[in-house]
């Protein structure tokens, strides 16, 4: 559970923020304050964090489930038809990687690059990696001589 930002590490947030503080709302302010309120964190945690919201919000999570058919009325996803039943419902949430249910529900998308209006191409992958054994005291002043130091509890980021 958690796509990217558990499965794949990319366990820094894009925050957005004015004068009086964090701009995002709802739901993902309930994850960030779960996560302890940082743009890097734990990805255990995380996932900890997303599994805790939706026991206690009584979702129903069916996880590699093949799709046999969806049923859409006046342009709203109703039901989706797989080898273990029938399910209805009156929201589904698509959670793949690559939006299947989405697609077949007809849900508008864009490819690569197409929503910037700039070209065709596809977007730049994120490089994600994990190491160990790091003297975390010198990469922090690397990165501090640089002026370029991000850090926090979970991780710490830049360039070198």
């Amino acid at each position: 559970m958690g796509g990217v930002l558990t499965r794949g590490w990319l366990a820094t947030l894009d925050l957005a923020e004015d004068r009086e503080g964090l701009l995002q709302g709802g739901l993902f302010r309930d994850f960030y304050r779960r996560i302890g309120k940082e743009a890097s964190f734990d990805v255990v945690q995380a996932e900890q964090a997303f599994w805790a919201m939706l026991r206690e919000a009584g979702v129903e999570v069916r996880l590699e489930v093949p799709l046999d058919r969806v049923g859409v009325e006046a342009g709203r996803l109703t039901l989706l038809e797989t080898p273990m039943g029938t399910v209805g419902a009156p929201y589904f949430v698509d959670a793949t990687d690559t939006a299947d249910l989405a697609f077949r529900a007809g849900a508008s998308f864009t490819q690569g690059r197409e929503d910037t209006g700039l070209d065709q191409r596809s977007m730049a992958a994120t490089l994600v990696f994990r190491m160990e054994g790091l003297p975390w005291g010198a990469v922090f002043l690397a990165l501090n001589y640089e002026g370029q130091v991000r850090r926090t509890g979970a991780g710490a980021w830049g360039t070198l």
